[in-house]
């Protein structure tokens, strides 16, 4: 008789993600990973070659949840500043998720890198006073808005600040203002 299969794909995405939320990225293995979905690893190693190839797989899903829930609400018309809000309001109401995929030891940090990229260039495109920058511009606003916005959501993640969203867009408008002075001042300090 054929055995038949009662794990699929899907189902250890779900185990994963799951996983990663709740026991930190750190101590995913594929043995904690069936403790946890209460299974053995072989089905882990019948859909996935590897756990990086799991790895990667859980992250994409979670990067694309994180894109439909989090980053694509309106909270302001700079798509900056609203971006930054997303990040914030991010961290602050998904800490355990945020730190999941932002743990620099976990994933491939290229894949974490490309999804950020890809979420401020989304951003600069969508408002036409960015658009139209030099790349060196939106170069020095891509560095600066990333650690910027990164440092504050990775601080309120672990609920050491608390920030109205009148004082995060009041903040955020003045680092603009100062860009845009050091701009106009000289480009060679960008």
């Amino acid at each position: 008789m054929v055995r038949t299969k009662k794990i699929f794909k899907e189902d250890i995405l779900a185990g994963a993600e799951e996983f990663v939320i709740k026991e930190t990225a750190e101590k995913f293995t594929a043995r904690a990973l069936a403790e946890h979905m209460e299974i053995s690893t072989q089905p882990l190693y019948q859909e996935f070659s590897s756990m990086d190839e799991l790895k990667e797989a859980v992250l994409h899903r979670v990067l694309g949840k994180v894109q439909d829930d989090i980053f694509n609400k309106k909270h302001h018309s700079d798509s900056l500043i609203n971006l930054v809000i997303n990040y914030i309001k991010f961290s602050k109401h998904s800490p355990e998720l945020f730190t999941a995929v932002y743990s620099k030891n976990f994933w491939h940090p290229d894949l974490v890198n490309d999804f950020s990229q890809k979420i401020f260039q989304g951003a600069i495109n969508k408002d036409e006073k960015y658009r139209e920058l030099s790349h060196e511009k939106r170069e020095s606003l891509s560095k600066w808005f990333s650690v910027i916005s990164m440092g504050i959501s990775q601080i309120v993640a672990n609920d050491d600040l608390q920030l109205s969203l009148n004082e995060i867009i009041d903040f955020f408008e003045r680092v603009l203002g100062v860009l845009e002075q050091i701009w106009q001042e000289n480009t060679s300090q960008i």
